[in-house]
C-alpha cells in the first residue's frame, strides 16, 4: 500500500491535490466524509477532465439536485456527515466544468 500526502495546490474547488505524475494527467483530489482520507482521481481524458468521486457521491442525482445522501443508509455509510456535506458542495460548484463519475451511478456517462 502507498501512502500520498496531497500537499499541492488548490486544483478546482478543492484546497489540496497531488499531481501524480507531474504532467497534470492525473491529479488526486481530497473528497472526504465518507471516510476521512478519500480521494477523487482528476483525469484528463480525451472527452475532458473527468473526476472519479469514488463514494462521496453515489449517484449523479445527488450533484445535479444537490441532495445528501438518504439519512438511511448514509447515517451508517459516512464518517464524517458534515464533512460529506461540505465535500458535495465542492462537487456541487464544477458540475458543469467537469465531468464527474460517482461510484455506484447506473446513468451512462461520457466514455473515459
Amino acid at each position: 500500500m502507498s501512502l500520498y500526502d496531497l500537499d499541492g495546490p488548490p486544483v478546482l474547488t478543492f484546497p489540496h491535490s497531488l499531481d501524480l505524475f507531474g504532467d497534470r494527467s492525473v491529479i488526486l483530489v481530497g473528497l472526504p466524509g465518507h471516510t476521512p482520507a478519500s480521494i477523487g482521481i482528476l483525469a484528463q481524458t480525451a472527452a475532458g477532465p473527468t473526476l472519479l468521486a469514488g463514494d462521496a457521491v453515489w449517484s449523479r442525482v445527488q450533484i445535479d439536485r444537490f441532495r445528501q445522501k438518504a439519512s438511511y443508509p448514509g447515517l451508517l455509510a459516512d464518517a464524517e456527515r458534515d464533512t460529506a456535506w461540505q465535500t458535495l458542495h465542492r462537487l456541487y460548484a464544477i458540475r458543469d466544468r467537469i465531468t464527474i463519475a460517482p461510484s455506484h451511478d447506473r446513468s451512462p456517462t461520457t466514455t473515459v
